[in-house]
């Protein structure tokens, strides 16, 4: 092989490596799961961020007992691509659904889908916070 070739080889391998990893921008997106009055859901579940614009990517975070989160696109809480999203909670399924404990769900069925939940979240460049009130 000639020598002249292996700066571009290089140069190429570089540049395919550095494609690869970088893939969109991605933005923290953290906050608290909450019911009107301040108090953070409990039992944990997943946040689901489903884009409106379909062909960008959906994002999950889990939420902690206290109602905590931390979104992820391709991985736990590495951000979110920038753009609009509806919203889905998804409590913690019981241990045994066939005699679910009181007071479940702990939130109403409608913010188990995006389409019905009426939550919405832009995110955009930076840090963004997001506190979703729910009902019981």
């Amino acid at each position: 092989m000639n020598r002249a070739y292996f700066p571009c080889l290089a140069i190429g391998a570089v540049l395919i490596v550095t494609a690869i990893g970088c893939g969109p921008a991605r933005y923290p997106v953290e906050g608290k799961v909450v019911y009107e009055n301040g108090e953070g859901m409990p039992g944990g579940g997943t946040i689901i961020f489903e884009p409106v614009d379909t062909a960008a990517k959906s994002a999950r975070g889990n939420i902690n007992d206290d109602g905590t989160f931390k979104m992820g696109t391709f991985a736990e809480a590495d951000g979110v691509i920038e753009g609009k999203y509806r919203v889905a909670i998804m409590p913690t399924p019981p241990r045994n659904p066939n005699k679910p404990p009181k007071g479940y769900p702990p939130i109403q069925k409608k913010y188990t889908h995006h389409e019905k939940s009426g939550l919405e979240i832009t995110v955009t460049r930076g840090t963004n916070e997001y506190n979703p009130k729910v009902s019981k």
